[in-house]
């Protein structure tokens, strides 16, 4: 019983010298230089997303507004019912303009009645001239306002189909003017209606930033976290009295998915700065602490916390931690401890 007991501790200490000469000794570990490179230092400039095409609603009969079906903000695509106009009024209007063709027929019938009898009174020379020349006009005056009560019946009558307003585009309600229950008067703005086709980045920038724009026409703009390069198609000439800011407007891809008010932002480069960044490779976490081994003159592992700061594709910014120069482990392993010996590094 005694020999199995110094048997198994026999076991135990040799995989407890094997697991310490592990830890201690570590090789074939690759090696990342901390750099000091110049990254640029960007400001961001609020800016939203617009519609290069608004289309205003507007009524072409008059009539109490009935069947509002959108708000601010909702989307409708090309020919969704927006609202519905009583068809009361327009009903009135064809009615007296018919009422007003017949008065005009009948006058008219009446005015050709007198001009053919006065025409053969004329051609027997029992008439004078001036007084067929009166009949004549009478009569031409009569069917000129025969044809235009013909025209306003017909107009009328088109506008019955008016009194269901649909939307003509695809695109996001962002005004509206009236309520259930309104009167809708002749070309009175109803809604108005931000297309989808052609949208557009809007912001508002200093002189300052205006020159470094400039320089180059192309603007960076970070919209639902995608960084895009945008040509600028629109600077104003003229500043904000109030802001003392430009205008300027660049068109978004139609594959940017995008809305009109969406918020976006610009990022301008305005100088280049001295940055100490790593590889993301090289972070590691012993707990819940983030940082990285270095490794000393020595070649010894040490744990170092360090503090990050903008992330750059495959490295990171390093604001406090590390120095230049220094090296330390790509792809740490989980049993890299502090003290460890690396050897035979790869560089």
């Amino acid at each position: 019983m005694n020999m199995k007991k110094i048997f198994a501790a026999a076991i135990i200490l040799s995989l407890s010298f094997a697991l310490n000469a592990v830890y201690a000794y570590c090789e074939n570990l690759k090696l990342d230089s901390v750099k000091l490179v110049n990254k640029p230092v960007f400001i961001s400039i609020p800016a939203e997303v617009i519609s290069k095409d608004r289309v205003s609603i507007s009524s072409k009969i008059t009539g109490y507004i009935r069947n509002l079906n959108v708000d601010i903000g909702d989307m409708v695509r090309k020919g969704d019912i927006l609202l519905v106009i009583e068809k009361s009024a327009t009903a009135q209007n064809i009615k007296q303009a018919q009422a007003n063709v017949e008065r005009a027929k009948a006058q008219l019938e009446n005015a050709e009645f007198n001009y053919r009898k006065f025409l053969s009174l004329y051609k027997q020379k029992v008439i004078s001239k001036k007084k067929f020349m009166d009949i004549k006009t009478d009569y031409e005056a009569s069917k000129g306002a025969y044809e235009q009560a013909r025209a306003g019946f017909k107009i009328a009558e088109s506008l019955l189909g008016y009194s269901v307003v649909r939307s003509p585009v695809n695109g996001i309600i962002s005004k509206k003017y009236v309520y259930d229950g309104d009167m809708a008067v002749v070309s009175q703005p109803l809604l108005e209606i931000n297309s989808l086709n052609h949208l557009q980045v809007r912001a508002y920038v200093s002189s300052d930033i205006l020159s470094k724009i400039n320089k180059t026409k192309k603007i960076n703009v970070k919209i639902k976290d995608r960084l895009v390069n945008l040509d600028v198609k629109y600077i104003s000439l003229v500043s904000d009295p109030v802001s003392r800011t430009f205008e300027i407007k660049a068109n978004l891809p139609a594959k940017i998915a995008a809305n009109p008010g969406e918020f976006a932002s610009l990022l301008i480069k305005i100088k280049t700065s001295p940055t100490i960044i790593i590889n993301k490779r090289d972070l590691t976490k012993r707990g819940y602490i983030e940082g990285v081994f270095s490794v000393d003159k020595k070649g010894k592992a040490h744990f170092r916390i360090i503090r990050l700061g903008k992330s750059y594709k495959n490295e990171v910014e390093v604001l406090s931690g590390l120095y230049p120069g220094q090296k330390v482990v790509a792809n740490p392993p989980l049993y890299l401890k502090n003290g460890m010996q690396i050897n035979n590094e790869k560089k």
